[in-house]
C-alpha cells in the first residue's frame, strides 16, 4: 500500500514536491536560499545551480522583478521556473504566464517546465486545434487547474480575444502571479517582425494586479538598450533588478567568410565543405545548424546537399532535413529527437529563423550562418546555437562580395560605388564583423559592441586562429569543385554528356498549352509517388522526391526522351531515378504518343480542310483575301492557310485562319484556354533568336 502511494506521488508533481517539503532532506526554512537551492536541484535533476540561478531565483520568489541580459546556455530558464518551483513546493495555487516568440520555443518551454515538475501547458494555434479535437479547451484548463500551473503562449495568443476574455475575469487575474517574457530584446528589433507585439506586452502593467512578478530574459542586448527594453516591457527605474553578465561565448569561435561562388542557383559550393569529400559514414559529418532566410532557399541547399552524398550509403536521404514553421508539430519533434541522438544519420538541420531563438539543441557543433542578418542582435542569436553542452563549438557566417572593405582607389567605378553605399548602411559593428583586422577581431567588435571588455583566448576567431577549419573546408570545396566538372553522370561519358541532345522525332515539339497540361500532370504524378513513399517524411512537401527544376526541365524538354537513357540525362540530379525512373518513362510516354495523336490528327484535318478550299477556290485565293492582302501591301501569292488553332466548337469542326506567311505572331481567335495545338516555328529573321533563348528550364507554368 504504501509503495502504491508513494508510486502515485512520484508521477504528480504538485503532490510530490509538497511531500518532499515534508521529507526531513528538505526541512530548511522555507524561501531561503538553502531551501531553493535544494528544491530547484531536486525539480531540475542538477548537481548544482549556478551563482546566477540561485540569486536571481531568489529575487522573483520575494517578489522582486527581474531584468536578465546573459549569454546563450547559461541557464535562464531555470531562473523563469524558480518562482513557479518554489510555490508549488509551499503548496500554494497560482498562475505563470510565460511568452515566446514562435511556436518551436513555445514548446520547447513547456516541455522543459514540464521535466521541471510544472504542470505547463503550451499554447499556440497548433496545439489548441489539436486539443480542440479531442475536447479539450487549453485556456479553460489553464484556468480551473488546481495548484501551479504555467501557460506558455506567443505575445499574440496572449492579446488575443480568447486569452483576453479569461485576463478580463478578476478570479483569473487574481491567480496570474508571474508574467515571465523570454527573448525580450525583440521589443527593440526594428528589423524583425515581433517589435508591436512584444511592445504591446506593456500593457498588461494595467490588466494585471500589481501584485505580479514580472520577469524579463536575453541573450542580446547591448546595456543602453537594455535599459530601453525594458522601459518598452514597463519595467520603472528602481523599482527591478537590473542584472547583466557576459553574453560572450569563448567556447564558440567565430569564422566569418565571404561567398566566392554563385549562389543564386542550385549550386552552393561555398556550402560544399559539409560533405567530407569521399566519406564513408554519416557520422564524418559534424551535427550542423544552417540558417538561411527563406523556405525556398532552405531547400535548394538541402538539395544540394544531398547531391554530395554518395549513393552508396543507404541513410544518403535523411541526412540533410529541412525544419520551418510550415512543418507539422509531429515531424518537428521528430526532427530534434533525431538530431540529439548522436547515431542518428540525421546530421545536418537547414532552418529558417524558427531556430533563432532559443532552441536549444545541445549536441550542436558547428552553425553556418547562409543569409546576412537584419541586426546584430539576430545574428548574436544564430551564433549562439552551437555549443551548448559547454564543449568546442564554430559559428561560421557568410557574406556577400559588397560587404568587403576595399581600398579607396577602388571605389571609383559604378558598381564600387554602389556596393560602398550599402556597405554604410550596415550597422558599424557587422561591417567590423566581416572584415576584422589583427587588432579587432570579428569576436573583438562583438564584445566591445556589448559594452564588455576584449581578452583574446585560445580558438577565438578565424582571425587569429584561422585552423583547422580555414585550410581543410576549402581543402574540400577545391575537391568538391573539381569533382563536379570532372566526373561524368554515371551511365554516361563525358563526351555524350556535353552533346546537346536534340530531338530524333519520335514526339513533336510540345506547344504552351501543351506543356501547362503535361506539368500538371507531372506535379499529380509527383504527389502521388511521394504520397506513397513518404513514411516517416510525413509533412515534407511532394518536391523532396523530385526537386521542381527538375520537373520543369522534363516539361521543356519532354520531346527528347525517346529512351529512358535520355530521360536519365534530363533528369540529371535526381535522387529517385534508379527506383522510378523507368515509372516515370512509361507514364511520361503515354501522354507523349497522346500529344502527338493530336498533332497527326490536326494535321488530318488540316490537310483536308485545306484540299477543300483549293478544289472549291482554285489555285487562287477570294477576291475577298484579295483585299485583306492589299490592305496590308503584300501580293496575294504569299498569302496561304495556315493553321492558328484547334478549338472544340459544336460543331466539332476546326478554325482555320488566312494569314501572310511573314506573319509569325498569328492572331489568336478563340479562346486561349481551349487551345492545345499552335504553329509550328518557322524559318525567318528570328530564328537564331529564338535557338539562343531556349535555354533549359525556360518553361515558367502559369500561375
Amino acid at each position: 500500500m504504501t509503495r502504491r502511494i508513494w508510486t502515485s506521488l512520484q508521477f504528480h508533481p504538485y503532490f510530490y514536491a509538497t511531500f518532499l517539503l515534508m521529507t526531513s532532506e528538505l526541512a530548511t526554512e522555507v524561501n531561503t536560499p538553502e531551501w531553493l537551492d535544494q528544491i530547484l536541484r531536486k525539480q531540475c535533476r542538477v548537481p548544482s545551480l549556478r551563482p546566477h540561478q540561485l540569486r536571481h531565483g531568489m529575487d522573483l520568489v520575494n517578489g522582486k522583478d527581474l531584468f536578465l541580459v546573459i549569454a546563450t546556455s547559461q541557464g535562464k530558464t531555470l531562473v523563469l521556473h524558480a518562482p513557479l518551483i518554489a510555490a508549488q513546493a509551499r503548496g500554494d495555487d497560482g498562475i505563470g504566464l510565460l511568452i515566446a516568440p514562435t511556436k518551436v520555443l513555445v514548446d520547447q518551454h513547456a516541455e522543459v517546465a514540464t521535466r521541471n515538475g510544472l504542470h505547463a501547458l503550451a499554447i499556440h494555434e497548433d496545439s489548441v486545434r489539436e486539443s480542440g479535437l479531442s475536447g479539450r479547451d487549453l485556456f479553460s484548463e489553464l484556468a480551473s487547474y488546481k495548484g501551479v500551473r504555467l501557460g506558455v503562449m506567443s505575445p499574440q495568443m496572449l492579446l488575443g480575444k480568447r486569452m483576453g476574455k479569461h485576463l478580463s475575469q478578476i478570479q483569473f487575474k487574481g491567480l496570474v502571479n508571474w508574467f515571465l517574457i523570454d527573448e525580450a530584446h525583440l521589443a527593440d528589433e526594428d528589423s524583425g517582425t515581433f517589435l508591436n507585439v512584444y511592445r504591446a506586452l506593456s500593457m498588461m502593467r494595467a490588466r494585471l494586479l500589481s501584485k505580479t512578478v514580472w520577469a524579463a530574459v536575453t541573450g542580446s542586448a547591448t546595456p543602453e538598450r537594455a535599459q530601453v527594453i525594458a522601459k518598452f516591457l514597463g519595467f520603472q527605474p528602481g523599482h527591478y533588478v537590473n542584472a547583466r553578465y557576459s553574453i560572450d561565448r569563448p567556447t564558440v569561435k567565430y569564422i566569418p567568410r565571404f561567398f566566392r561562388h554563385a549562389t543564386s542557383g542550385h549550386e552552393f559550393f561555398d556550402l560544399s565543405f559539409i560533405i567530407p569529400f569521399q566519406m564513408k559514414s554519416v557520422l564524418e559529418i559534424e551535427p550542423t545548424l544552417i540558417f538561411a532566410t527563406t523556405i525556398n532557399t532552405c531547400y535548394r541547399i538541402m538539395q544540394f546537399l544531398d547531391r554530395l552524398i554518395s549513393h552508396s550509403i543507404p541513410e544518403r536521404l535523411s541526412v540533410v532535413k529541412l525544419y520551418n514553421s510550415m512543418m507539422s508539430p509531429g515531424y518537428r519533434q521528430t526532427i530534434l529527437q533525431d538530431f540529439q541522438n548522436d547515431s542518428s544519420s540525421l546530421r545536418v538541420i537547414v532552418a529558417t529563423d524558427t531556430c533563432t531563438y532559443g532552441l536549444d539543441l545541445p549536441n550542436i557543433r558547428r552553425t553556418v550562418v547562409f543569409d546576412m542578418c537584419p541586426s546584430p542582435e539576430n545574428l548574436k542569436q544564430k551564433i549562439g546555437r552551437p555549443g551548448r553542452d559547454g564543449k568546442p563549438a564554430v559559428a561560421i557566417t557568410f557574406a556577400p562580395s559588397w560587404v568587403r572593405e576595399v581600398p579607396k582607389a577602388e571605389t571609383q567605378g559604378k558598381q564600387a560605388q554602389e556596393d560602398f553605399k550599402r556597405r554604410l548602411k550596415l550597422p558599424p559593428v557587422m561591417r567590423q564583423w566581416f572584415n576584422p583586422t589583427p587588432s579587432l577581431c570579428s569576436r573583438g567588435a562583438d564584445v566591445r559592441y556589448n559594452g564588455e571588455e576584449f581578452l583574446k583566448h585560445l580558438n577565438c576567431c578565424s582571425m587569429h586562429d584561422p585552423n583547422p577549419e580555414e585550410f581543410r573546408d576549402l581543402a574540400i570545396v577545391e575537391c568538391w569543385i573539381k569533382h563536379f566538372k570532372e566526373a561524368p553522370v554515371e551511365g554516361n561519358t563525358a563526351s555524350e554528356r556535353s552533346k546537346p541532345l536534340r530531338s530524333d522525332r519520335t514526339y513533336r515539339e510540345l506547344t504552351k498549352a501543351m506543356k501547362d497540361s503535361l506539368h500538371q500532370l507531372l506535379m499529380r504524378w509527383r504527389g502521388n509517388i511521394w504520397a506513397s513513399l513518404r513514411g516517416s517524411l510525413l509533412g515534407t512537401p511532394s518536391s523532396v522526391f523530385m526537386p521542381q527544376p527538375i520537373l520543369l526541365r522534363i516539361v521543356e524538354r519532354a520531346h527528347i526522351c525517346s529512351s529512358l537513357s535520355r530521360l536519365e540525362i534530363i533528369c540529371d540530379g535526381w535522387d529517385y531515378f534508379d527506383s522510378h525512373g523507368a515509372t516515370l518513362f512509361e507514364y511520361l510516354g503515354k501522354i507523349l504518343k497522346g500529344f502527338n495523336e493530336m498533332w497527326d490528327e490536326e494535321d488530318d484535318r488540316s490537310e483536308r480542310e485545306t484540299q477543300e478550299t483549293h478544289d472549291d477556290e482554285g489555285k487562287g485565293v477570294s477576291s475577298d483575301d484579295e483585299g485583306h492582302c492589299s490592305d496590308m501591301g503584300l501580293s496575294p501569292s504569299v498569302c496561304t492557310p495556315t493553321l492558328i488553332s484547334v478549338t472544340a466548337p459544336a460543331s466539332g469542326g476546326v478554325r482555320l485562319v488566312l494569314h501572310p506567311k511573314e506573319m509569325h505572331q498569328p492572331k489568336v481567335v478563340q479562346p486561349a484556354s481551349k487551345r492545345l495545338l499552335s504553329p509550328a516555328p518557322r524559318a525567318g529573321p528570328n530564328k537564331r533568336r529564338r535557338r539562343k533563348s531556349n535555354k533549359e528550364n525556360e518553361y515558367t507554368p502559369n500561375s
